[in-house]
C-alpha cells in the first residue's frame, strides 16, 4: 500500500506544503495521536514524499519538509481540492510538466483512469468525497464514531 492511501496522509502533505518546513508539533492539529503521526511520517518518508532533517542548533529538533516528489503531489492535491470546491483553475496552471512515473501515481491517488473518466466524472467524485469528509468531521466533532 502506498503511504498516500493512509488516513491523514493528504492532509499532512498539504499542511507541510502550506507552511514549508514544519516541526512535528505543527502537525498535531491534523493528527492527534503521536503514534499515528510517527507511523505516517515514517511511511511518507519511506515513499519519498517527505524528508526529515535534524536541526544542528539547540536541543534535538527536526524539520519536516516536502521532497520534490511530495511537492508535485501536494500541488495536484491542491488543484483537485480547488476543483472539488468549485473554484476554477486557469488551464495554464494545470498544464505542467510532471516528472516521469509521478503521473500514474497522481492518477491512482485521484482514482482516475487515464482514458476512461471525464473531467466531469472526476469533479463529481471529488465533490462526493469532500462531502463525505465534511460529514466525518462533523460526526467527530459531535462525538459520534
Amino acid at each position: 500500500m502506498d503511504s498516500l492511501d493512509l488516513k491523514y496522509a493528504k492532509s499532512v502533505l498539504l499542511r507541510v506544503a502550506d507552511r514549508g518546513a514544519v516541526k512535528k508539533s505543527d502537525l498535531f492539529d491534523v493528527v492527534k495521536s503521536h503514534q499515528v503521526l510517527d507511523n505516517l511520517l515514517d511511511a511518507l518518508m519511506e515513499d519519498e514524499y517527505l524528508k526529515i532533517e535534524k536541526n544542528e542548533r539547540g536541543p534535538r529538533r527536526y524539520s519536516i519538509s516536502l521532497t520534490a516528489k511530495g511537492e508535485v503531489i501536494a500541488k495536484k492535491l491542491r488543484e483537485a481540492d480547488k476543483l472539488a470546491s468549485g473554484r476554477s483553475i486557469p488551464r495554464e496552471a494545470v498544464e505542467v510538466e510532471i516528472p516521469e512515473g509521478i503521473y500514474e501515481q497522481i492518477l491512482r491517488i485521484l482514482r482516475l483512469d487515464k482514458e476512461e473518466r471525464s473531467v466531469e466524472e472526476f469533479v463529481l467524485d471529488a465533490i462526493k468525497e469532500k462531502i463525505k469528509d465534511w460529514r466525518n468531521r462533523n460526526e467527530e466533532i459531535e462525538g459520534h464514531p
